[in-house]
């Protein structure tokens, strides 16, 4: 690299360890956001609710509707079929037909049908609750969706600085790192050159092109602000998700027992929030230390601390 006048080539120097040091990044929040997107596309929610809306998965509606079915009064006995049973609507139609035809006293079969009403009031009041979680927890997923593809959109931007045409997805898939650092180089030697060189044009044309450098590092300082934001937002959700799931398995309720299903969608929250604070939280994109690694003299490479 050619010698410099007035610091030149030092502000060459940390301009283009910078400029690395963001790619390191790049490639860092790429596969967080990419994790991110996997994430909440495998977020068992919308099943997890699903099984929850159909009363036939609590074990308590079952045992109510085994006992209408032996006092059921017809003569002929038919079940509905296990694949209507497993539509909420058809699920309750069946078990008040059940109670209008079956025999036994009074009492006995108010005392059923008190039970199914419970359970249902329970389901119904779980219900509003998930769904709110549910159309949130999508929300959540188009966001990181569109994290991933920002930061594709970045880097596109970022490697044009040095002439670099690969997208981003398949610079990671045909592992072309090395490439693109030789692109670099090539690009620092040019710049180096021109801002020695002997005309005033050739050397304007390079300190343009060193703050091209530059600025590249300032858009991906702002796109860490928007990888925090979807970053809080999950953890944030996840947390109102554990409240919430927590005051329904300790409410008070005519079943005998927490659903699996309710213990399962438990379980992958505790488990999310779990990982969002062990993998998703890094020290390198955090205040201060973010600024050394952009901007200082640090020399060690951004390392993935998941």
């Amino acid at each position: 690299m050619a010698k410099n006048e007035n610091g030149s080539e030092e502000e060459l120097v940390l301009t283009v360890r910078s400029y690395r040091r963001g790619i390191d990044l790049l490639r860092l929040l790429y596969e967080k956001a990419l994790s991110l997107e996997y994430h909440f596309a495998s977020l068992q929610l919308d099943h997890r609710i699903e099984q929850l809306s159909n009363p036939m998965n609590f074990e308590d509606f079952r045992k109510s509707v085994s006992q209408l079915e032996s006092l059921n009064k017809s003569s002929v006995k038919v079940k509905m079929p296990e694949l209507l049973l497993e539509n909420p609507q058809s699920s309750v139609f069946y078990v008040m037909n059940l109670a209008m035809n079956a025999k036994g006293a009074p009492e006995q079969r108010q005392q059923i049908l008190d039970s199914v009403a419970c359970l249902l009031n329970y389901i119904m009041n779980m219900q509003s609750d998930l769904d709110d979680l549910y159309y949130e927890n999508k929300l959540l997923y188009l966001r990181t969706t569109d994290l991933r593809q920002r930061c594709e959109k970045l880097f596109a931007d970022y490697t044009a600085a040095v002439d670099y045409d690969k997208p981003l997805s398949e610079c990671r898939a045909s592992d072309d790192w090395d490439e693109l650092d030789a692109y670099i180089s090539r690009k620092a030697e040019e710049i180096g050159a021109g801002m020695d060189a002997p005309k005033a044009a050739v050397r304007e044309a390079a300190y343009r092109k060193l703050i091209n450098f530059a600025f590249s590092v300032n858009r991906l300082v702002d796109y860490l602000d928007f990888y925090d934001e979807v970053l809080n937002s999950g953890r944030h959700m996840y947390r109102e998700c554990e409240l919430i799931l927590q005051h329904l398995t300790k409410v008070k309720t005519c079943s005998a027992s927490t659903p699996e299903e309710l213990r399962r969608l438990q379980y992958e929250i505790s488990e999310a929030i779990e990982r969002f604070d062990r993998a998703y939280e890094t020290v390198e994109l955090k205040g201060s230390r973010l600024k050394d690694i952009l901007y200082g003299f640090d020399s060690d490479m951004v390392k993935d601390k998941e």
